[in-house]
């Protein structure tokens, strides 16, 4: 038997076969071991096993699951690779099952609840569907990679408000509720992050007034950012800059984002949690001061550095004649 052999026998299911299949084909028990102790077969995942020297792909990988254990359900990681959701494959494949069998190689094993409408097949295999498998994901991924992928569905207008709020109905008393209640929240005041949160509640607790939230930048008809807080009437946007979504990693990007911001004629002032919690009231004196300043003047960039890098906004206020009066 030789490689190619095996992977046209099993065509059907990519190369994926288990020794179970094999028998069905006259194939001994023994005769399988052989291919493996030859090379010609290698173990895949569970009780699957592939020809030798194929590529392994994640379609590869839950056909492995599905022939090992028919009845389990694709879910979580996979299936939202499976999905096209933003989410990068870990390498395991996560699967439902309805007992508590033990893990076999290459599977994670999930136990909770799943309603069998909430099930589609991809390529043949039972998967949790699109808004159980975002759900899941949300409720479930370490949380900076939670709210990372709640951002890039929102602004890329992938999920909804009634999205998260139907999947909270239904899954009221599984693991993950309680931050998927937070997003919830979070969207409904066009906020993505907990900070960004924090950052609409300092605006409110100090009288900010005209500001919108996730507002759309447009420039010739095209939507090129979607900014955390903006005041359109004087062309600031606030950024609210998280360890997660704004990182060395993401510098160079996060500065061509600020230029197309700044090209429809707005200026851009960057917020960290140090500072909204640290020097609120100083931020506060900041943010009205430029409010008042003319857009694209040296004294709002001079201010917005300021609040971005930590520097001393007091003296600057000084120096602009915004001091605050003496008692």
């Amino acid at each position: 038997m030789h490689t190619s052999e095996l992977a046209r026998i099993f065509a059907s299911t990519d190369g994926v076969f288990t020794p179970a299949m094999a028998a069905q084909l006259g194939y001994s028990a023994r005769t399988v071991r052989r291919w493996v102790e030859r090379g010609v077969a290698v173990r895949l995942a569970g009780r699957a096993l592939v020809p030798a020297g194929t590529t392994v792909t994640v379609r590869h990988r839950v056909l492995a699951a599905h022939l090992t254990w028919p009845d389990a359900i694709v879910c979580y990681v996979t299936a939202a690779v499976l999905h096209g959701l933003p989410i990068d494959d870990d390498g395991e494949t996560h699967v439902l099952v309805p007992d508590t069998r033990h893990a076999l190689r290459g599977f994670t094993v999930h136990r909770w609840s799943v309603r069998p409408t909430a099930v589609v097949r991809i390529g043949g295999v039972p998967v949790t569907d699109w808004h159980t498998t975002l759900a899941d994901s949300l409720g479930r991924l370490p949380g900076d990679d939670a709210w990372g992928l709640l951002a890039w569905m929102w602004t890329h207008d992938q999920v909804s408000e009634r999205d998260l709020a139907l999947q909270i109905d239904d899954r009221y008393h599984l693991y993950g509720i309680v931050r998927l209640r937070l997003m919830l929240k979070a969207v409904r005041q066009r906020a993505l992050s907990v900070g960004e949160m924090r950052l609409h509640d300092f605006l409110n607790e100090h009288g900010f007034v005209g500001w919108s939230a996730d507002f759309r930048i447009v420039d010739q008809g095209r939507v090129i950012a979607r900014a955390d807080v903006a005041f359109p009437g004087q062309r600031l946007v606030i950024e609210f800059d998280g360890a997660v979504a704004h990182n060395n990693r993401t510098r160079a990007r996060d500065r061509a984002r600020d230029d197309r911001i700044e090209a429809c004629g707005y200026d851009v002032v960057h917020v960290t949690w140090a500072t909204l919690h640290e020097r609120r009231h100083l931020l506060a004196r900041a943010l009205r001061a430029m409010l008042v300043l003319p857009p694209k003047s040296l004294g709002r960039a001079a201010l917005a550095d300021a609040v971005a890098r930590g520097g001393d906004i007091r003296r600057l206020l000084g120096e602009l004649g915004m001091a605050r009066p003496a008692a």
